[in-house]
């Protein structure tokens, strides 16, 4: 599956202020998810395969308390508590679209969203989600195919005019496994190696080990 990244820019995020004094919470709401119609991106998801993964996101992230998001561009599909600035309360559906609502956390990240918001800047909402895509005969339009998984209904970007073309060109560009072992996603490469390791026995992973220990031994004489 590759890591497919949403940006919905078309409609401004709300902000809003709910409770007085130190209880004071700055709170988002925007739209998160586009479904139905072609997007920005020309890719289409249908209602009918994926609101399942939504249902399945709130009843596990956002009723959990674990619905985190991220700020700028996370590389990958692992949310980083490290990088979090937000955590979504809510999520509703109108029409074919979702949309949500999200506290902005008391972090070094989310104080940095308050004061971009604050000084009158905007920041734009993006979805993360591992999924096939599969071509239409018509205008270029490519339609995520069922089993999508959701895996952030928000990160938040704070600079979405750059966003396409470094999703585009670094983070979309790579496949993914999902090893059930660890319950992690794994890029293809990796998981290509453990595949072959697997199939060795233990006498050619110690010849392989030998043979990196030997090259590395001859380039540092190299440079001696």
């Amino acid at each position: 599956m590759k890591l497919l990244i949403e940006l919905q820019n078309h409609d401004p995020v709300k902000t809003l202020f709910e409770g007085e004094g130190a209880n004071k919470k700055l709170y988002l709401e925007s739209k998160f998810l586009e479904f139905d119609s072609p997007n920005k991106n020309k890719r289409i998801y249908r209602s009918e395969h994926h609101d399942h993964s939504v249902k399945q996101y709130i009843d596990e992230k956002v009723k959990g308390g674990s619905a985190w998001g991220e700020i700028d561009h996370p590389e990958g599909p692992v949310v980083s508590l490290k990088n979090t600035s937000h955590r979504l309360v809510d999520m509703w559906k109108e029409g074919s679209n979702w949309y949500g609502k999200a506290i902005v956390v008391d972090n070094a990240n989310g104080n940095l969203v308050k004061g971009l918001i604050e000084s009158g800047g905007s920041v734009g909402v993006s979805s993360r989600g591992m999924g096939n895509l599969k071509a239409l005969a018509e205008g270029g339009i490519m339609e995520v195919q069922p089993g999508y998984k959701l895996i952030t209904a928000g990160d938040l970007v704070s600079d979405p005019s750059a966003h396409g073309a470094f999703v585009k060109g670094i983070l979309e560009n790579v496949e993914y496994f999902y090893d059930e072992s660890n319950g992690a996603w794994i890029p293809e490469h990796i998981s290509n190696v453990k595949k072959k390791l697997h199939k060795m026995t233990l006498q050619q992973i110690e010849e392989v080990k030998v043979n990196i220990f030997n090259n590395f031994l001859s380039e540092l004489r190299k440079n001696v």
